[in-house]
């Protein structure tokens, strides 16, 4: 059974955008759900949201778009967790 996307685009509230602590905690809250998730940055690079690494990489800035984009059996879950995050807190 082929599951469906899930596609959602956010602005990174979060000051100053994903920092090294940011990444680390998304990545710890992501760390359960069954799926694949990826961020892609305003700039076209995609990285995997459970490699710190990757997502360091991509760079994202505060007032940045990014696109987040899962599936599998938790996606729905997994990308609120991405879009509270990105969000900044207060947003929930």
């Amino acid at each position: 059974m082929h599951m469906a996307e899930l596609i959602r685009d956010v602005v990174v509230r979060v000051k100053p955008g994903l920092t090294t602590g940011v990444a680390r905690d998304l990545n710890n809250r992501i760390r359960e759900y069954d799926c694949e998730l990826t961020i892609e940055g305003e700039g076209g690079m995609v990285a995997d949201a459970r490699s710190l690494f990757g997502l360091l990489i991509l760079g994202i800035k505060e007032g940045d778009r990014v696109t987040v984009r899962s599936s599998g059996p938790d996606a729905g879950a997994a990308v609120d967790e991405v879009v509270l995050i990105f969000e900044g807190p207060g947003s929930g």
